[in-house]
């Protein structure tokens, strides 16, 4: 069996704590046909420092250091030095955040799942993990499994799943690499890896779901995804615009399966109302985070879509916030007592 060579993309920003393990996971393979570029994003603790000390000891570990720019533009930027100084049509890229780990064997298992079907990108399982005891705590798996070629099909797996967003759980083929800039979003904090990812997608003519779980995700309290609160909630729906705004773009759905991924987000949307509602803060604070929803081009549009909703929606529309709130709360409830 050939042994396809990996480029390994780790964006890092103040991960003085986690870098070196996180790169461990990757030294350590049964596998040796793979490089790594280490993009250290502006970091303000030792992440740069750590980063070239492992460098200096292994040729495979490459680092660029650049002001801090988000994820999404220090993958890109990882992708593009991979290009430029050892570029393969061959290659197939691999991405790793700086707090997690690749499950022992993964590069032998992705070797072999890819040399066997010849897909474009690999799509495998990842388990969440309890750092400091190491301890498996859920599955981010997906339902999916098997070869994909069909687009229509392969956009409504990944587009009505957030589960399939990560690149982490992903072998992208150098051949769906473009030169494409994501710069504009470099202030993107949630979901930017759906824009990318879209963009190998529709580039790609096969996808093989496989559920191999192959990747830890650990838990990282002081993550950005973890620390949102009433002052920095993320009202931004960028991800979800281009997703959007890219499959009308690929004509391939009829308007039925475009308006039901309307009301997929319009739900989301209702998930992120109904987070504001549930946080610690004052009925002001909340209102203001409803009106920026509100004035998002966006969210406006979802909004004035001829699409079903409920009471949230319903009183979201109508600025009766705290009738909102409280039945949001009312419904959290009503939740909880029917799971007993």
């Amino acid at each position: 069996m050939n042994e396809i060579p990996f480029v390994i993309i780790i964006p890092a920003y103040n991960a003085e704590c986690f870098l070196e393990k996180s790169v461990d996971s990757v030294i350590s393979q049964d596998y040796e046909n793979y490089r790594i570029v280490i993009i250290d994003d502006g970091s303000s603790d030792k992440t740069g420092e750590i980063a070239e000390e492992l460098a200096g000891k292994n040729s495979r570990i490459n680092v660029i250091r650049q002001e801090n720019s988000g994820q999404i533009v220090s993958r890109s930027n990882g992708v593009q030095y991979a290009k430029k100084h050892f570029f393969d049509n061959d290659i197939y890229f691999l991405f790793l955040d700086a707090d997690d780990a690749f499950k022992p064997g993964a590069l032998s298992e992705i070797n072999k799942a890819i040399s066997k079907s010849g897909c474009d990108i690999l799509i495998f399982d990842v388990d969440r993990a309890d750092r400091s005891t190491g301890k498996i705590t859920g599955s981010l798996g997906g339902e999916t499994e098997g070869l994909i070629t069909s687009k229509s099909d392969l956009y409504k797996i990944i587009l009505f799943n957030y589960r399939y967003n990560s690149l982490c759980r992903k072998a992208v083929s150098a051949r769906l690499v473009s030169d494409e800039s994501y710069e504009r979003f470099s202030d993107v904090r949630h979901a930017e890896d759906l824009i990318q990812s879209l963009g190998f997608f529709r580039k790609a003519d096969t996808v093989l779901f496989i559920k191999n779980s192959l990747y830890f995700y650990y838990n990282n309290s002081d993550s950005v995804t973890n620390k949102v609160g009433i002052d920095n909630f993320p009202v931004e729906s960028a991800a979800r615009a281009y997703s959007w705004e890219f499959i009308k773009a690929q004509n391939i759905w009829s308007k039925q399966e475009l308006d039901e991924y309307a009301l997929f987000l319009l739900d989301l949307l209702e998930n992120k109302i109904c987070s504001v509602s549930l946080l610690d803060g004052s009925l002001e604070q909340k209102a203001a985070l409803f009106e920026n929803m509100k004035r998002d081009p966006f969210y406006s549009e979802l909004l004035s879509m001829d699409l079903p909703h409920d009471k949230v929606i319903e009183l979201f529309i109508k600025k009766k916030y705290s009738s909102m709130i409280n039945a949001v709360k009312m419904k959290r409830i009503i939740n909880k007592l029917t799971r007993r």
